[in-house]
């Protein structure tokens, strides 16, 4: 009697991986984290969500992104605020193609603030509310769209650090600082069909930069000129 084998296959589904320790949950290879208290660092990928409106009074980073990539720091339309007006609300730090979206950050010297070992950050539809500086990138190919920044008076609604190139912004809404958006000389940066008002000077662009379509309200001078 001849014998035929008989295989079988087995499937294994991995579409979903929960893991119950801190409410963490691994879905399609990308990892979910929720945010419930500050200040909170992130070192490895995956997407951050707040789960509430969250402050602090202390001159550090609320969240503070360090040494990794592909993060996604999803505020989820709630708030993070600084009753002392110091600090940073979200600080990255060497890493690359970190998104941060949908809520508000609120009372802080600095917004969200990019240094120079990072690249790719993304700012996309979050209100930027009585912070010094709204974004301040030292990032390499920064992007800030959709955003609201409201300033105390001073400051800037986005600066750029000496050295820094191709950012973009656009569609922004920024209202009461001294720079609307301060550039850098030989950025080379795009800025488009932004709304600046009531600021000393709307633009301050380098002469590498691109600007168009923007629309400027109330600024003692709307375009000035980088060295």
């Amino acid at each position: 009697m001849k014998v035929t084998p008989i295989c079988a296959a087995f499937v294994v589904s991995a579409l979903s991986v929960c893991i119950t320790s801190e409410g963490d949950c691994q879905t399609d290879a990308r990892t979910e984290h929720t945010i419930r208290k500050i200040p909170f660092t992130i070192r490895s990928p995956g997407e951050y969500t707040l789960a509430n409106d969250l402050s602090m009074s202390a001159n550090e980073a609320a969240i503070k992104v360090v040494d990794t990539a592909n993060v996604v720091v999803d505020l989820n339309g709630h708030t993070v605020a600084n009753t002392g007006s110091v600090g940073v609300g979200i600080a990255v730090e060497s890493s690359h193609s970190v998104t941060v979206r949908n809520g508000t950050i609120y009372g802080f010297g600095y917004g969200v603030k990019f240094d120079s070992a990072s690249e790719n950050p993304v700012v996309s539809k979050v209100t930027l509310a009585n912070d010094a500086v709204g974004v301040d990138t030292a990032a390499a190919k920064s992007t800030i769209e959709g955003c609201f920044m409201s300033g105390p008076g001073f400051g800037s609604g986005i600066a750029l650090a000496p050295n820094t190139t191709g950012v973009i912004a656009k569609r922004n809404q920024i209202d009461g600082f001294s720079y609307g958006i301060q550039s850098t000389a030989g950025s080379e940066s795009k800025y488009k069909y932004n709304h600046i008002s009531s600021c000393n000077v709307g633009l301050y662009a380098s002469s590498t930069d691109t600007y168009i379509g923007n629309v400027f309200t109330g600024c003692s001078v709307d375009v000035q000129q980088a060295n």
